[in-house]
C-alpha cells in the first residue's frame, strides 16, 4: 500500500546523532500508520550505512541510498524526495529528533485536510539535546492564533500578506524540519528548474517550498499549533575555513532565491525583503565589508573609514541576527571582521 508520508533523512556522516532520530521515528509508528523512512546518505565516511542496515533489519519501511561521494546538500536533498513513494513528504534533519505524537499529529491533519504544506513548530535544544527554551519559531502561531491551528492560501496575494503580518523567523521555510509537503508540488516544481546553481544551493528546499505559491493556484498551507522537533544546535558541519563561504550562502544566495522566484511579483519580493530584516543599505554595506576582508578594494576600505560610525557595529549586528534568527555564524564572522579593522586603525566600529 502507498504510504501517506515519507519521513525523508538527507544525512552525511551523522552517524553520531542519526539513532536518536531514527529511534524518535520508529517508537512512533504501528501497522496502523501508512508511512515510510527515506535517507539518502551524501557519501558519509563514518558508519551511518551499518546503523540503516541495522534498522532495516528491524523496520521493512526504511530504504537507503548511497552517493559514492559528497554531492553537495541540495542534489542530497532532492534524491531523498525523488526515492520518496509517500504522497506527503517531511525532510527532517538528520541531527534533529521527532517529538512524541509527532507523526500521528500529521497525519491526522494530512489525512482530514487537502492540503499542499503544512508547517509545525520545534523546540530549540544544545547540542545535547536538553531543552534550552522554545524557539522563536517555535509555531506561527504563537504570534496570531494561540489556541487554534489556521490555512493560508498563500497563492492568494491578501491572504499572503495576513500570513506576513508577525514577525517569525522560519515563516518562509528556511528551517527545513518543521514543514510536511505534497510530493506531487515538489516534483511539479524540481523539474521547472534549470540553473544550475539552484541545484546545489544550501536553501533548495526554500526555493521549492517559495516556488509553490508561485506555481500554483490556491496552495494551502496548514500552520499547525504544535512542536514536531526538537532542534539540535550547536551542532556545526562546517570546519573554520568553511564557514566564511557558509556566511555567503546564508546571506547572499538567500537573496538570490527571493530575487529569482519573485522578479515580476513585487510585493511578495518586497514583502520577503523586509521580512530577512536587512534593507538594501545594509546588503551594499556588509557585501563591501567582505570585500574588505577579502583585501580586493582599497576604495571599499576608505569607504568604510569615512563612513562607519559607533553605532554601525549595533545595526550590522541587528541586521545579521534578524535576518538569521541568531544564527551564531554571522555574529562570529561579523565581530572577525569589526577586530581586524580595529587593528588595521580604523578606530571602533
Amino acid at each position: 500500500m502507498k504510504p501517506k508520508l515519507s519521513i525523508c533523512i538527507p544525512t552525511h556522516n551523522r552517524a553520531k546523532y542519526l539513532p536518536a532520530l531514527l529511534d524518535s521515528i520508529v517508537s512512533q509508528v504501528n501497522e496502523n500508520f501508512f508511512w515510510e523512512v527515506c535517507i539518502s546518505d551524501n557519501g558519509s565516511e563514518d558508519n551511518t550505512y551499518q546503523i540503516v542496515e541495522k534498522y532495516q533489519k528491524q523496520y521493512k519501511n526504511i530504504r537507503y541510498f548511497r552517493w559514492q561521494q559528497n554531492v553537495g546538500y541540495g542534489r542530497n536533498c532532492l534524491k531523498v524526495v525523488e526515492i520518496a513513494k509517500g504522497d506527503y513528504c517531511w525532510i527532517v534533519g538528520s541531527d534533529d529528533v521527532l517529538v512524541s505524537d509527532a507523526i500521528k499529529n500529521c497525519l491526522d491533519i494530512l489525512q482530514s485536510n487537502d492540503v499542499d504544506m503544512m508547517m509545525g513548530g520545534s523546540i530549540k535544544c544544545d547540542l545535547n539535546l536538553v531543552k534550552s527554551q522554545v524557539s522563536d519559531f517555535s509555531s506561527y502561531l504563537s504570534y496570531t492564533h494561540p489556541s487554534k491551528n489556521i490555512i493560508f492560501n498563500l497563492s492568494d496575494v491578501s491572504q499572503f500578506i495576513k500570513y506576513c503580518e508577525k514577525p517569525c523567523g522560519e515563516k518562509f521555510f528556511t528551517y527545513i524540519s518543521i514543514v510536511l509537503f505534497k510530493k506531487e508540488k515538489w516534483d511539479g516544481v524540481v523539474d521547472k528548474i534549470k540553473d544550475a546553481w539552484v541545484f546545489n544551493s544550501p536553501w533548495i528546499h526554500s526555493y521549492v517550498f517559495l516556488s509553490f505559491f508561485k506555481e500554483y493556484d490556491n496552495c494551502q498551507l496548514f500552520c499547525l499549533n504544535k512542536n514536531l522537533v526538537f532542534y539540535r544546535g550547536g551542532n556545526f558541519s562546517f570546519s573554520r575555513n568553511d564557514r566564511i563561504k557558509r556566511v555567503f550562502c546564508d546571506l547572499f544566495d538567500f537573496r538570490d532565491v527571493i530575487d529569482q522566484i519573485f522578479s515580476a511579483d513585487l510585493v511578495r519580493r518586497i514583502i520577503l525583503l523586509k521580512h530577512m530584516q536587512i534593507c538594501t543599505n545594509y546588503y551594499c554595506m556588509i557585501k563591501r565589508l567582505v570585500l574588505i576582508k577579502m583585501g580586493t578594494d582599497d576604495y571599499l576600505y576608505n569607504f568604510v573609514k569615512q563612513n562607519c560610525c559607533y553605532t554601525f557595529r549595533q545595526k550590522i549586528n541587528f541586521a545579521i541576527v534578524g535576518f538569521v534568527c541568531g544564527n551564531v555564524f554571522f555574529r562570529y564572522f561579523i565581530d572577525l571582521l569589526i577586530n581586524l579593522y580595529e587593528r588595521r586603525g580604523v578606530g571602533k566600529i
